[in-house]
């Protein structure tokens, strides 16, 4: 489709492992950008899939060559191997960000949120979030009911957004503090009924025009990077609460990478807490 299109140019997301053959093969030039945490596979950092913590000795730099190596091997399934043969690709999986364009590799974190990385190629950038609202679906939201209280917005994300009893709990502690409203955005899988009793003030709702609620005096999210970023460049105070499957499906980044970072950066910037990884 690309090739009848006429495309002539590529943006790829690396989440999608080894989508890069594709313009490979078809010999247009490409650039990368990871929407998400990206994943460091120059190896300085340890592979988000690890619980591995963050050193800089020679057997952790080692360890996490090692590691990026074995993961990348899991990826590079047969179709892939298959596609590169067809293709006349010759591919390095002892060296995995050979795959990453030549002419740029984009990320949304800022720099200061991330761990310092000498391997980094020279063609990679932190530009912070980018999105601003375009391509978001309008989402109808009662503004009328908003009192001019401290406000606290509070969303789980695509993840945790079918627990009523993680909102539940969030609804009882923000009960404690009488003179402040709520606006909780509970996700599809939901009926705001489920949440059950809540201060006559607090506005329940299925989905929420995000980054404008973001500006909120206070957000209250599940700890993921996308989550964060919207916090961040709304009113830049968030609390996080790491959802039950934190450490097993990320391999504990919180405790070994940019997770932790972006939250010690935080800390010491004054803008909140250090976020409790121990649990």
């Amino acid at each position: 489709m690309v090739e009848r299109a006429g495309v002539e140019a590529l943006i790829l997301d690396p989440i999608q492992f080894f989508v890069e053959l594709g313009a490979m093969k078809l010999r247009i030039p490409y650039i990368d950008v990871s929407t998400a945490l990206y994943i460091d596979y120059w190896g300085y950092t340890p592979p988000g899939i690890y619980d591995w913590s963050h050193e800089t000795t020679p057997e952790a730099l080692a360890r996490n060559q090692e590691g990026i190596v074995r993961a990348t091997r899991l990826t590079y399934n047969e179709g892939i191997r298959a596609y590169a043969r067809e293709a006349g690709l010759k591919t390095d999986l002892d060296h995995p960000a050979w795959v990453f364009s030549k002419l740029a590799y984009i990320t949304q974190i800022p720099k200061a949120f991330d761990l310092e990385n000498p391997l980094l190629p020279p063609q990679f950038h932190y530009t912070g979030p980018f999105h601003d609202g375009n391509g978001r679906p309008k989402v109808d939201f009662p503004w009328d009911r908003l009192t001019g209280e401290p406000l606290i917005y509070a969303s789980m994300g695509t993840i945790m957004n079918g627990r009523a009893d993680v909102f539940r709990t969030i609804v009882a502690g923000v009960s404690k503090h009488k003179d402040t409203q709520l606006v909780l955005s509970i996700g599809e899988q939901l009926d705001p009924k489920q949440i059950g009793p809540a201060p006559s003030n607090a506005i329940i709702v299925n989905q929420a025009p995000q980054l404008r609620v973001a500006e909120a005096d206070l957000g209250l999210h599940h700890a993921r990077w996308v989550k964060y970023c919207v916090g961040v460049s709304g009113s830049g105070r968030s609390a996080a609460g790491p959802s039950s499957d934190f450490r097993s499906t990320r391999g504990g980044y919180a405790n070994s990478r940019k997770e932790y970072r972006r939250d010690d950066a935080v800390h010491k910037a004054g803008i909140g807490p250090p976020f409790n990884t121990s649990g």
